[in-house]
């Protein structure tokens, strides 16, 4: 059976750490709408990694929500449709292999 999963929830309130285990345990694929934000500051700002992925700080913290509300503003849906383009292609590969997918989104 194919499931998607999206996941709502306070900031901190352990929708990671739900989509953990999900994946750990039962071999669902992970995607949030914030990981293209996060690729494009770590690709073309010098931020380092653990401030992006990691512990955020007052820097890391300024450029997700400037950047985010930037690219919003010009495209509305850029995270929707990032999101929704992996998932149809991870759910396209699971059908030429014959498995189901399952997925979940951890930041509804």
């Amino acid at each position: 059976m194919n499931i998607l999963i999206g996941e709502v929830g306070k900031p901190r309130s352990g929708k990671d750490s739900v989509a953990d285990i999900l994946v750990k345990e039962h071999g669902f694929h992970r995607y949030a709408f914030a990981d293209y934000l996060r690729w494009l500051i770590y690709e073309y700002l010098d931020i380092p990694k653990e401030e992006i992925w990691g512990k955020k700080t007052d820097r890391s913290r300024k450029a997700h929500q400037q950047i985010g509300k930037l690219l919003t503003d010009f495209m509305p849906d850029i995270f929707i449709d990032n999101v929704i383009t992996h998932i149809k292609e991870d759910y396209d590969k699971s059908v030429k292999e014959g498995t189901f997918f399952r997925a979940v989104v951890s930041d509804i």
